[in-house]
């Protein structure tokens, strides 16, 4: 199948119109050969029995009651330092004119 599709497309890169549907026959037939095929692999796969997972031991917790006393306070992060601020600008450059000048 694979070879009639590349000897059509040969025949139709080198300029035989009459190439171009039989080439696209034998891609559809290719396209349809590959959908069953998708489609068994897919039946193959979900036939595998899937592998259970293997619990995960968790250490018992301590029966013990822990007082409020017992327990240090959270720490609450620093306050981030602001920034200081900058000086305003003391004033825009003027801008120079040119003096035009004439020649008398």
């Amino acid at each position: 199948m694979l070879d009639n599709a590349k000897l059509e497309i040969t025949a139709l890169e080198a300029g035989k119109k009459a190439s171009a549907p039989r080439a696209r026959k034998h891609m559809q037939g290719i396209k349809t050969h590959a959908h069953a095929l998708r489609k068994s692999i897919t039946g193959h796969v979900s036939s595998i029995p899937i592998k259970k997972r293997v619990a995960k031991i968790t250490p018992e917790a301590p029966n013990e009651v822990i007082e409020p006393a017992q327990v240090e306070p959270a720490h609450s992060p620093a306050p981030e330092p602001t920034p200081e601020p900058t000086p305003e600008p003391v004033g825009q450059k003027k801008r120079s004119r040119r003096v035009k000048t004439t020649l008398s």
